[in-house]
């Protein structure tokens, strides 16, 4: 049995000679790679055509301001719109239901400006009820002024009045008077012719 021993060791070890890098004492290895497998199909036969939409659309979204949300609702239309060329896509949900968030946000934010706009002219701000008052003021001072105006119209046209009435009266006086002196000379003219009439007579 000893012999038999020996034998296997020698044979094994004129193996290992005859196989360089074989060790007798370390275990057999396996190759692990992983295998080569096929490329699975594309899900669109226009994937870059999607997907230089997306890129080109994407740039146009982060232009928008944080607020702006009227230019973050056309945006992401077109980021939506990018998927008619791939319509099952996976991602084509999600970017529409932004469409949705990003234009009732600019709604909302549109009916909220025109809410502020209608308050602001029902309730004028300090600065135009201070416009308001100057004008009231300039429009009374005005008014004023045509009044006082319309006010002296009368006393001129009253003093006038007056000064006709008195020139009116000084030519009715200057008229009786000249009749009176009228009457006068006709009386001595009368008398004259009396008085020659008779001393004719008498001579």
């Amino acid at each position: 049995m000893l012999n038999g021993i020996c034998i296997s060791f020698l044979f094994a070890s004129l193996v290992a000679a005859a196989v360089p890098g074989m060790d007798l004492l370390s275990s057999p290895t396996i190759a692990t790679q992983p295998p080569q497998l096929p490329p699975g199909p594309k899900t669109c036969n226009a994937q870059n055509v999607l997907d230089n939409c997306l890129a080109v659309e994407g740039q146009a979204l982060a232009m928008c301001s944080y607020s702006d949300w009227a230019c973050k609702c056309q945006a992401q239309k077109s980021i939506a719109g990018c998927f008619s060329n791939c319509p099952s896509d996976e991602a084509r949900s999600a970017h529409e239901g932004q469409v949705t968030v990003f234009c009732n946000a600019a709604k909302r934010a549109q009916e909220e400006e025109e809410k502020s706009k209608s308050s602001s002219k029902s309730h004028p701000t300090s600065k135009d009820s201070a416009n308001e008052e100057d004008i009231e003021q300039t429009q009374s001072a005005q008014q004023q002024d045509n009044s006082d105006d319309e006010h002296r119209r009368h006393r001129q046209q009253s003093q006038q009045r007056k000064k006709n009435n008195n020139a009116e009266n000084t030519l009715a006086s200057f008229s009786a008077e000249s009749g009176s002196v009228s009457s006068q000379f006709k009386l001595l003219g009368q008398m004259e012719i009396i008085a020659l009439l008779a001393i004719l007579l008498v001579s």
